[in-house]
């Protein structure tokens, strides 16, 4: 159902969404003057397709707020991999005593993160969060790696002695 209804413009789904609620309202305003029961039941129908729309139209439309062109895209694409490098450059520079706490609040951050992009509702608001989001989770992870190699070293230490 979303399909077809995300391919029309938005001046038509804004039609569609309307439509049920004029019918339905129509049909209840007629069973308050005839007070025939299917009146009533038909109305509901129609104001519950009218909630359904209106529901899957702003779905469509904030997704279609955010929505790049190919030049932004490739764009995005280009600063999310230089804020990558960029995180995983800064987590070689945490020093390896250092490391256990610098996961811990890197952890915290990212989850603060990931909530200012959800919360966010501009384009370039989002943007900037989406980078923020980006460069915490590369630091975050290679932060992890290298403390993996260091656990890993001391193992194969003492494994040889």
């Amino acid at each position: 159902m979303k399909n077809w209804f995300e391919s029309l413009s938005k001046t038509v789904r804004n039609i569609i969404c309307i439509t049920p609620l004029a019918i339905g309202g129509g049909l209840i305003i007629l069973y308050a003057l005839y007070e025939k029961l299917l009146l009533l039941i038909f109305g509901i129908v129609f104001v519950v397709v009218f909630i359904v729309f209106l529901v899957l139209n702003g779905k469509i439309a904030k997704a279609e707020k955010f929505k790049m062109s190919e030049e932004e895209e490739a764009e995005h694409k280009q600063t999310m991999d230089e804020y990558e490098r960029k995180g995983e450059a800064d987590a070689a520079l945490i020093k390896e005593e250092d490391l256990d706490s610098a996961i811990k609040e890197l952890q915290k951050l990212e989850e603060e993160k990931l909530i200012q992009y959800n919360r966010t509702n501009d384009k370039a608001s989002r943007k900037a969060a989406a980078y923020d989001h980006i460069y915490t989770i590369a630091k975050l992870r290679a932060a992890i790696k290298r403390k993996m190699q260091i656990v890993k070293s001391d193992s194969n230490e003492k494994n040889d002695d």
